[in-house]
C-alpha cells in the first residue's frame, strides 16, 4: 500500500493510506514508528504556516498546503494589481490568511519566486491576440 505524506508537523507525521477504495483513514504516529515506512515516504518541507514544498507537486515549487496553487500564481495576480483581499475571489479555494502568508513568503524569497516566474513566462508572441488586447494598458 503506497503512503502519501499530507503534512510534517514537528512532532508527528500524518499519513494517508490509499487503495482502490476512496480514502480509508489518517494515522498520526511519532517519527520513531515510521522507520519501517521510510522507503515509501517522500519528504515535504514546511516553510511557513500555509506554504510547503512537495517534490511530487510542481517539482518542489512552493505551494499552498492542501492545494496545487503555487506562490508564483498568487504573486502573479498581485503584480497585475489585484489586491490581496481580491485574490480569494479569483482563487476561491484560498483563504485571505493563505494569500497573505504567500505574499509574506514571497517578500522573504523574492529571488527564488521571481526565478519561477521567469521560467514559466509565456512569450508575448504565444499569447492569443484577444488576451493580449484585454490586458494591455
Amino acid at each position: 500500500m503506497p503512503l502519501q505524506i499530507l503534512q510534517i508537523p514537528q512532532t508527528c507525521i500524518a499519513l494517508i493510506f490509499r487503495n482502490p477504495a476512496p480514502i480509508h483513514y489518517i494515522i498520526k504516529m511519532g517519527y520513531s514508528k515510521l522507520q519501517n515506512y521510510t522507503t515509501n515516504i517522500m519528504p515535504i518541507q514546511t516553510t511557513s504556516r500555509y506554504v510547503i514544498r512537495n517534490p511530487q507537486i510542481l517539482s518542489g515549487e512552493p505551494i499552498i498546503i492542501g492545494t496545487k496553487t503555487s506562490i508564483r500564481a498568487i504573486v502573479g495576480l498581485w503584480r497585475l494589481g489585484t489586491s490581496p483581499e481580491e485574490i480569494p475571489i479569483h482563487l476561491p479555494h484560498l483563504t485571505l490568511a493563505q494569500v497573505f502568508d504567500a505574499l509574506s513568503f514571497y517578500q522573504d524569497n523574492q529571488a527564488e519566486i521571481n526565478d519561477y516566474i521567469k521560467r514559466n513566462h509565456v512569450p508575448d508572441e504565444l499569447v492569443h491576440p484577444s488576451v493580449r488586447e484585454r490586458f494591455s494598458n
